[in-house]
């Protein structure tokens, strides 16, 4: 049993880190997009790739602050 329960995890653990590592990929290419359009003065570039990253932040960290089934069993 305890072999199966832990192929069982593996996959959603995997998907988890695939995701992560998606997301920082993501964020640092809008920061280096960042990097370049202050570096060419592009005010409006500037601003709004600013807002995309502080957007993709909050919504991250809501998704965080969500309770997860795991988190209800500690109450």
């Amino acid at each position: 049993m305890g072999k199966d329960s832990k192929n069982c995890k593996q996959p959603s653990h995997q998907h988890l880190k695939d995701q992560a590592k998606n997301r920082v990929e993501d964020l640092q290419s809008m920061i280096n997009g960042l990097q370049v359009a202050r570096k060419e003065s592009r005010a409006i570039d500037v601003a709004t790739l600013e807002e995309q990253v502080n957007q993709i932040l909050r919504e991250w960290k809501a998704e965080l602050d969500e309770p997860t089934p795991a988190s209800s069993l500690l109450i």
